[in-house]
């Protein structure tokens, strides 16, 4: 974990790639067959961390509220979808682990 003025640009770049694109070529693999069968239940893992302020790693963070708003934006898409399948949505929010990736970081409370 870093401070995000610190952060090497490969290490944002690599954090956005696997905690929020990862997601979207996931359900863009699976969807259309969701679709045709008109049925399907996509789970995505964002982190507690999606409802508040982590200091000490701003761009897991970042990621984790965007899978937040990706979801809910796919949601209210296939809502009217032509077709409107029956696909359900849920998301897994795990609370703070510590483990060695997350030294140092500080979770605030409202």
């Amino acid at each position: 974990m870093s401070d995000v003025l610190e952060a090497p640009p490969q290490k944002i770049e690599k954090t956005i790639a696997v905690n929020l694109t990862s997601h979207f070529w996931t359900i863009q693999a699976f969807l259309p067959g969701m679709i045709d069968a008109f049925k399907g239940h996509i789970v995505t893992t964002a982190s507690a961390a999606s409802y508040g302020p982590l200091r000490g790693d701003a761009p897991y963070s970042a990621t984790k509220h965007a899978i937040r708003g990706y979801v809910e934006s796919l949601q209210s898409e296939l809502r009217h979808h032509p077709l409107h399948p029956d696909i359900k949505f849920t998301t897994v929010f795990p609370y703070f682990v510590h483990t060695n990736m997350t030294k140092g970081v500080k979770v605030e409370t409202k």
